[in-house]
């Protein structure tokens, strides 16, 4: 992760002066892409429940491809994300959820 940053700090300060505008959304990526320290995951598997498909890391082939399924294994399928996702998001919370104590009790110390 700190890698990550690192090469997002060096892209950006590579930039022009009021030349960022549109690097933007190639540096919002990166960030959204972070796996975050309080709970594991980077924001897009939070919001999405997959990592992102980049170009340096192509995802394997799923085992259903949906243009060949059926509507019941795109229910299915549905269904299991949408399982999934819950148990994610208790997830994160409960692990921000102590994170947030432990920085609390950090900051409250001194």
């Amino acid at each position: 992760m700190q890698a990550i940053k690192h090469a997002l700090v060096k892209y950006v300060e590579t930039l022009e002066e009021g030349n960022w505008k549109p690097y933007l959304s190639e540096v919002l990526l990166g960030l959204r892409c972070l796996v975050h320290r309080a709970h594991g995951f980077s924001p897009y598997m939070v919001i999405h429940g997959i990592e992102p498909e980049l170009p340096a890391y192509p995802m394997p082939v799923p085992e259903v491809a949906f243009h060949d399924a059926t509507g019941e294994e795109i229910i299915a399928a549905a269904e299991q994300l949408a399982a999934y996702m819950k148990k994610l998001h208790v997830h994160v919370k409960n692990k921000l959820s102590v994170y947030d104590s432990r920085s609390k009790a950090y900051y409250d110390r001194a």
